[in-house]
């Protein structure tokens, strides 16, 4: 497995006349099997760090570094399912490992996220509540060290996406690949991670670090109203009514 360390990490976009800056001095940690959630108003850079952690796009600034042995294997999962419009589903998930991989074992993989027998549609045959899922087998088949996922259900309708995130939770736990997950929703992100990182309005910094799983041991029930009085907090956090206490 892996943890994940960056230090003063910056991003500047050049434009016309100026800079953009999107992040300023960010530092992080993240330890190995940890679910951290990345929370913030829209346009704060967290799509942004998370791309940057995740390698897919150079940092202007500071280092990214992730902890044990050798480069891991990592996992990335969207907004949108991503799946390819010409491929089944099975071939989806076939598609990121090797290619002769039995379908048998990818079968399983479907019937795990609740699409056992739908391994011959095509993603367009599919509810988008199921292509998530398809995206989520996908994610999680190569058995990702770390895996980043960019807003993954908030495309969705609250009911699929509840069943999603206890999916999500069920197969981290079985595998406790290290999560780093990015919301806009601050009830998502105290029901699902360890620790809540909240980001500034651009540029981004982490101005505030809650450590949820001191105070709310797993399983959670999102209907626990001192979980729910803490995502109110977060809410105030988030409008500048200052920190929590």
């Amino acid at each position: 497995m892996a943890g994940i360390v960056a230090r003063g990490v910056g991003k500047h976009y050049p434009l016309a006349k100026t800079d953009k800056l999107a992040l300023s001095n960010v530092d992080l940690n993240v330890q190995d099997g940890e679910f951290i959630c990345l929370l913030g108003p829209s346009g704060c850079g967290k799509t942004t760090l998370l791309n940057i952690l995740g390698g897919l796009e150079p940092a202007s600034q500071g280092t990214v570094r992730f902890t044990g042995v050798g480069d891991p294997r990592r996992g990335y999962m969207f907004q949108e399912p991503r799946l390819l419009p010409w491929l089944s589903v099975r071939d989806n998930l076939r598609f990121v490992l090797d290619q002769r991989t039995r379908s048998e074992a990818l079968d399983s993989w479907l019937k795990r996220v609740g699409l056992g027998g739908y391994g011959d549609y095509f993603p367009a045959q599919l509810s988008v509540g199921m292509q998530q899922r398809a995206a989520v087998a996908r994610a999680l088949i190569t058995e990702p060290e770390v895996l980043f996922m960019d807003e993954p259900f908030s495309a969705l309708d609250e009911l699929t996406a509840l069943r999603l995130r206890d999916e999500l939770l069920g197969l981290w736990h079985e595998r406790r690949c290290t999560v780093v997950f990015v919301t806009h929703n601050p009830l998502e992100a105290v029901y699902l991670a360890d620790r809540v990182l909240v980001m500034s309005p651009s540029p981004g910094r982490i101005t505030q670090e809650i450590r949820v799983g001191e105070h709310f041991p797993r399983p959670r029930e999102l209907e626990d109203a001192a979980l729910w009085r803490l995502s109110r907090g977060v809410v105030g956090l988030l409008m500048g009514e200052g920190a929590l206490t």
